[in-house]
């Protein structure tokens, strides 16, 4: 198995390099408005831009036409889902473009050695960050040591960079070359490292431009003054470094096809950048679009007027399903078109068992609890009232309805005993209190987490709502504030994918034990310790990411699979179709698939005119 791995690999390089004849003579071609900057002496030219060899995309409908302005929506200030995800870009080709096959991306190539414990990248000659700054090994050195080994920009080492419980080891070969070692076997390192969800930035972040943020490089009084410029306490140098590397920072240097150029209270806005590293089947550089203009909604429901008025050519993350009939009877007088996918997504509810409410973890922590309320949910009312019946329920916990069984277990358990109004009481004597926050994202959270209410209050387990900010919600798990929640579990791609597996284990999103994870991203030094079976799921998280053996992996695939069936960690609820709302003229949009593939072909999007 191993050695077959490592011709695949090796096969996959030559692959890469077997392109460079054809592309190296082909005739590149640019947007007008690059062409008109290049004369203008603003930027060089186009040949000068790209790197020797650049990413070929691989054509979907037809080669595109340059230009437009591409309207999307975004649900909170500080939050645009559909653009950061269009400016994602993985240092490996994710398994969805082309064959599926390991090649190169960001990078041009990696090379595995025999053991998986080594690996060697060549990254692209002429690679330049969107200010035109080259792109080389220093700046991967610089994100190993300056980054992730700075203790105070990085308390706890990625789990994703470790294997056999130590970090990786960074070697830089040469200026294009650089070699990450494990003390162990790292089976799905490759996985990582082209996982649709995991930038380049985990091992590569622009120097020339951060080091200006860095104490290392930049003496602590230049620091203060922008310390203070920013509203940081005195000498957090780490907080303004931290907000100066995200995403939507006006000025940060980038791969992305994108860039922020403008930020408002209402409306933040993109160009295309000029040194984007990947050209069509007929050598014209990317993206097509030229420019991205994301408008704030204060709600989904300002989102479905917008789409119905005309005024989004994309909307994906608050597109919600059961406006479906709404977005089709109006798509001649929007100009746009509804375009159904399988949701990349099942959503899932949470009970935090790491809680520090004494009463609240006796109580969760007794499967019979979960297993009861879990049988108390109608899924099929579910998936008719709020998905329209255009759902699946989610395989990861038994699905059967069953209320009168659901109550016998909870009498089982001792929660037997009631009080006047007829809620069941806890161990304290007092009415056991379920308690909901529920970050309200794409619209259905919330009319979901309503009728929750109602299946578990008939049962007699008083139970309430509240629906809050994204950010607030995203805090409050963070810090193990919150008891019950909803969210979404990368269900869809779990088996087929060992990075999906981080998305199995509690963190602040699916806080069913942040402080578990705490304790486990921390090797026991801080957080929880965690039961057995949690504990398990974490090693078997470790198995599935690290062996080099599809055998083992498929055996630790299962017994994760049938420990979240059996413990019902979370319950799932709806594995739903998901529309996306496309501007009738763009092309390149992918048909079928999971609701996230169109999000990855982005810079192929193109106006139709």
């Amino acid at each position: 198995m191993k050695k077959a791995l490592f011709l695949i690999v090796c096969l996959a390089v030559i692959a890469s390099f077997m392109v460079l004849p054809s592309f190296a003579q082909m005739r590149y071609k640019e947007a007008p408005v690059l062409a008109e900057m290049m004369r203008a002496g603003k930027i060089p030219s186009l040949e000068k831009r790209l790197p020797e060899v650049p990413y070929v995309a691989e054509t979907l409908e037809e080669i595109g036409q340059y230009g437009g302005v591409l309207r999307t929506v975004r649900p909170s200030p500080d939050r645009d889902a559909d653009i950061a995800l269009f400016n994602l870009q993985a240092l490996l080709a994710p398994p969805e473009f082309g064959k599926g096959e390991i090649k190169g991306h960001v990078v041009q190539s990696v090379e595995v050695g025999r053991d998986s414990k080594v690996f060697t990248f060549q990254m692209r000659r002429g690679l330049k960050w969107s200010d035109g700054q080259p792109v080389t090994s220093e700046d991967v050195l610089f994100t190993y040591e300056d980054v992730l080994s700075n203790e105070k920009l990085t308390p706890v080492f990625p789990r994703n960079l470790m294997a056999g419980g130590k970090p990786m080891k960074l070697e830089v070969t040469g200026p294009y070359t650089f070699r990450v070692s494990f003390e162990a076997p790292y089976g799905g390192f490759l996985s990582i490292l082209r996982h649709r969800l995991i930038g380049y930035d985990i091992l590569l972040r622009p120097k020339h431009h951060l080091r200006r943020f860095h104490p290392r490089y930049t003496p602590m009084e230049e620091l203060e003054a922008q310390i203070s410029k920013a509203g940081l306490a005195k000498g957090e140098w780490w907080a303004l470094f931290q907000s100066m590397s995200r995403f939507e920072t006006i000025g940060l240097p980038t791969l992305s096809p994108w860039i922020v150029v403008s930020k408002q209270v209402g409306e933040v806005e993109y160009e295309r950048n000029p040194y984007y590293w990947k050209v069509d089947a007929e050598g014209n550089q990317l993206p097509y679009i030229d420019r991205l203009k994301s408008t704030l909604v204060q709600n989904p429901e300002t989102a479905v007027l917008k789409v119905v008025a005309g005024e989004v050519d994309f909307m994906r993350e608050i597109a919600n399903l059961d406006k479906i009939p709404i977005y089709r009877e109006n798509e001649k007088k929007g100009r746009y078109r509804t375009e159904v996918y399988k949701k990349d997504v099942s959503t899932v509810l949470l009970l935090n068992l790491s809680h520090q409410d004494p009463v609240w973890r006796r109580v969760v922590r007794d499967v019979r609890f979960r297993r009861a309320l879990n049988m108390a949910i109608d899924r099929k009312e579910i998936i008719d009232a709020i998905y329209l019946g255009l759902s699946d329920p989610s395989p990861e916990v038994p699905s059967a309805y069953d209320p009168e069984r659901a109550g016998r277990l909870l009498d089982e358990m001792g929660l037997d005993k009631r009080d006047p109004d007829g809620w069941r009481l806890g161990p304290d004597g007092k009415p056991f209190i379920i308690h909901f926050d529920v970050a309200q994202l794409m619209g259905f959270e919330g009319p979901t987490a309503e009728l929750i209410v109602q299946f578990w209050q008939k049962v007699g387990v008083k139970t309430t709502m509240r629906t809050v900010d994204f950010g607030l919600w995203a805090t409050l798990g963070g810090s193990n504030e919150i008891k019950a929640s909803m969210h979404w579990a990368n269900q869809p791609s779990w088996r087929s994918n060992p990075v999906a597996f981080s998305e199995y284990l509690p963190d602040q999103y699916r806080s069913w034990g942040p402080a578990f994870r705490r304790w486990y991203d921390t090797g026991g030094k801080e957080g929880e310790e965690p039961p057995a079976e949690v504990k398990r799921i974490f090693q078997l998280r470790d198995i599935i990411t690290q062996t080099v053996s599809e055998e083992e992996r498929s055996k630790a695939i299962d017994e994760i699979y049938r420990l979240y069936y059996d413990n019902i960690f979370w319950m799932g609820l709806a594995w739903p179709n998901a529309p996306i709302i496309v501007n009738e003229n763009i092309r390149n949009i992918p048909h079928g698939g999971d609701s996230y593939i169109p999000l990855m072909m982005a810079p192929q999007f193109s106006f139709k005119r």
